[in-house]
């Protein structure tokens, strides 16, 4: 689109009424019709694979349409999330396009794996209040420590994976005393550690993968020194049960949980 200018002057008017208006152009291109697909590079994902993933992703190419831009980016990234989640973060795919002077036009996704990197580390930064044991086992999405990690794809990192745990763990300290505990986006970086290998026979290996920093801060722990009901609901109880609805008395060192107070939200609400 391109924004012009003029100036006219109408033939009834003096010269000094001069107008001024603005004159939008609209440039439209068509996009060539697509007459083949293509899938190659990748060592991890067959073009049956590919091909599966694209269908089931409803993002199959519309061949003998216009090749549309958008959907062929979204190909692209459907396949890179899909390396992304075996372990391969750095991982590339190019749309490659071939024009022919009949309208039409190839395409040819060429796809790099990258290094295989896995989830090798998990820390956790700042004032956590509990300990890191305890943090981790909230982490259900990427968890290298549980068995099988590597064939249920718990080793591997994505942002996606990470957000999922992310409110894991911020529901955890919710629930136990920390309604005010952040938890922020992590750290990735590189590391490479030693391990022994016995067979054919004894050397050593490097391993390299990713470690990932994860910042909390914890907040103050609140206890629960009582539950009161404001005077509208104790009315609106005692109409509906014909009889006062006595509220849970907390012990003395109970904490916070929000999980209960969303418990009683929904029991008193109904």
């Amino acid at each position: 689109m391109r924004v012009e200018e003029v100036s006219e002057t109408p033939s009834n008017r003096p010269e000094s009424s001069e107008q001024r208006r603005i004159v939008l152009a609209f440039y439209l291109s068509e996009e060539p019709i697509l007459s083949r697909v293509e899938y190659s590079g990748s060592r991890l994902l067959s073009t049956n694979q590919v091909e599966k993933l694209v269908e089931e992703k409803k993002l199959s190419p519309g061949l003998g349409k216009p090749a549309d831009p958008a959907a062929l980016r979204g190909i692209a990234l459907a396949i890179r999330s899909a390396l992304n989640e075996l372990g391969h973060p750095e991982a590339s795919v190019q749309a490659l396009r071939q024009s022919h002077e009949n309208g039409t036009v190839n395409v040819r996704f060429k796809i790099a794996d990258g290094p295989h990197l896995p989830v090798r580390q998990v820390r956790f930064e700042g004032d956590s209040g509990v300990s890191q044991d305890l943090l981790r086992a909230q982490m259900q999405s990427i968890a290298p420590w549980k068995p099988l990690a590597s064939l249920r794809s718990k080793n591997a990192y994505t942002a996606a994976a990470f957000e999922q745990d992310r409110q894991r763990i911020l529901t955890f300290y919710q629930d136990h005393g920390y309604p005010e505990a952040r938890v922020g986006s992590a750290r990735v970086d590189k590391v490479t550690e030693r391990s022994r290998k016995w067979f054919p026979f004894p050397r050593h290996a490097t391993k390299t993968g990713l470690a990932l920093s994860i910042p909390v801060q914890a907040g103050p722990l609140y206890r629960l020194a009582a539950i009161e009901a404001a005077p509208a609901l104790e009315q609106a109880l005692e109409k509906q049960h014909r009889k006062p609805l006595p509220l849970p008395v907390p012990s003395r060192d109970h904490v916070f949980s929000q999980q209960e107070v969303d418990k009683l939200r929904r029991l008193y609400s109904v």
